[in-house]
């Protein structure tokens, strides 16, 4: 084997150095190849057009009904409660002592009836006094007025006589009323719903002593909001509903002209036969009042939505396509539906998807 000489070195062939150079050369063209590829994709991908993007995004699509109106009563809704017609608290009108309570509590009572019995003590004594008094009046009286016809009495000594006539009567008058006052009576039909003494207790004049409520006919009464109070009219008829599902008609016997300054409602009552005193006051109470016929709407209240101004309405969907929003009104209500005013007729209801679409975004209406 030949060594090599260090005085003689071995020299590269020229055809080695251009292979050398050829490399290198194609791996920085593959290099720049690669990097001009980067930069280039990212200066030539503007993704899709924001015009495209947005109609893409818009035309989304939903679930929609066709519907037509028809004829609604339009109905005044109010929540209140049951109450008495009228209800009185009972008090003495005389002092004296209780001897005795003919009513119980919750009895029905009847107009002129007893309920209360007070000591009459002396007063029978001082009228029987008051009447034979009256008596000798009216004695002398007479023979005054037959001395008069004859002449021979004065006129002031008619007068006289006819002054303690008067006196005499108005006296036992006032007895026989005190004594009237020792019985405390029922002022109409109705229930005796409290009585706050028992037998043994001392009443003064004006203490109370009873209250009595007539049920029938029995009283609904609520309030309006000031928006629906105008439609409304005293005698208009309406259908009330107790929480047990009890129902009952009746008519408007008053609408009050004032509203409440806290609430700005108006308050009405309704007032309705009450039969044998079956519908308790107090109890909560739906109102109903029909007011107009007019055309509606009916649609499920899930359907319902808000615009950015806070009205109530609906969304459609036109003939193009394009969402738009309705503020409606709410003719009438069940526990199921509702019928409301201002939608065109018929319409294109959205029913799924209504809230991911707002006025004006144009959608894909797939019928249901």
């Amino acid at each position: 084997m030949e060594r090599a000489d260090p005085e003689h070195p071995v020299h590269t062939p020229p055809i080695m150095k251009r292979s050398a150079w050829i490399a290198l050369a194609i791996a920085l063209a593959t290099t720049f190849w690669l990097l001009s590829g980067q930069l280039g994709r990212g200066e030539r991908e503007p993704a899709v057009s924001p015009t495209i993007e947005t109609a893409a995004s818009s035309a989304r699509p939903v679930r929609v009904r066709r519907i037509e109106a028809a004829p609604v009563v339009r109905e005044v809704l109010v929540h209140g409660n049951t109450a008495p017609a009228r209800a009185t608290t009972l008090r003495a009108e005389t002092a004296g002592r209780v001897v005795a309570v003919e009513v119980p509590r919750g009895s029905v009572v009847e107009a002129g009836q007893v309920l209360i019995r007070l000591d009459e003590a002396d007063r029978p004594a001082r009228l029987r006094e008051a009447e034979a008094l009256v008596a000798q009046r009216e004695l002398e009286y007479r023979g005054a007025r037959s001395l008069e016809l004859k002449g021979l009495n004065a006129e002031t000594q008619m007068a006289a006589a006819r002054a303690l006539l008067e006196s005499a009567r108005a006296q036992r008058e006032t007895i026989r009323t005190d004594l009237e006052r020792t019985r405390i009576r029922a002022p109409f039909r109705g229930v005796l719903e409290e009585r706050t003494v028992e037998v043994g207790d001392a009443l003064g004049v004006n203490d109370p002593a009873a209250t009595v409520v007539e049920l029938d006919p029995l009283i609904v009464t609520g309030q309006v909001s000031e928006r629906e109070v105008w439609l409304l009219e005293t005698g208009n008829p309406g259908r009330a509903r107790l929480i047990d599902g009890t129902e009952f008609e009746g008519r408007l016997r008053y609408i009050a002209a004032t509203a409440d300054p806290a609430t700005r409602t108006f308050t009405v009552e309704l007032e309705a036969g009450n039969p044998g005193h079956r519908i308790l006051a107090g109890t909560t109470t739906e109102l109903r009042i029909p007011v107009r016929t007019e055309k509606a709407h009916r649609l499920s209240p899930a359907l319902l939505a808000l615009d950015d101004a806070g009205r109530l309405g609906v969304k459609t969907v036109d003939d193009a396509g394009v969402v738009h929003f309705h503020p409606v009104d709410i003719v009438r209500s069940d526990a199921e539906s509702l019928w409301v005013a201002g939608l065109p007729d018929p319409a294109r209801i959205i029913t799924v998807g209504q809230g991911f679409v707002r006025d004006g975004d144009r959608v894909e209406a797939v019928a249901e």
